[in-house]
């Protein structure tokens, strides 16, 4: 199936959820939403840390689980707190390089 363009106009408008009567809305500008979603990205990130955290000191205090179980849940919580870091500074990196290039055309 081929991919189709959007038009300028589809470009500019977003649909309402489907669970909404709203009409159409305007999107917000690439910046605002980049910005918007490195700050969601950072509430995820300081959330999936705390549960990281918390998973690694609960198995901690249960000696009585199986080593298997403590292991994999440390090695999964540092995996997701190394994975978490790699992504956030991707987004930085986007982020940063989008607001330079648009800087030097202005």
């Amino acid at each position: 199936m081929p991919i189709r363009r959007k038009s300028d106009d589809e470009r500019k408008r977003k649909r309402a959820p489907k669970n909404q009567d709203t009409p159409l809305v305007e999107e917000k500008p690439l910046l605002q939403e980049i910005i918007q979603l490195n700050d969601d990205f950072r509430e995820f990130s300081h959330i999936s840390s705390f549960l990281a955290h918390a998973l690694a000191a609960s198995l901690e205090a249960h000696q009585w689980l199986d080593n298997d179980v403590i292991s994999g849940g440390r090695l999964c919580s540092n995996l997701l707190q190394k994975r978490t870091s790699k992504l956030r500074d991707e987004m930085r990196h986007v982020t940063e390089r989008y607001i330079d290039e648009h800087e030097e055309k202005a």
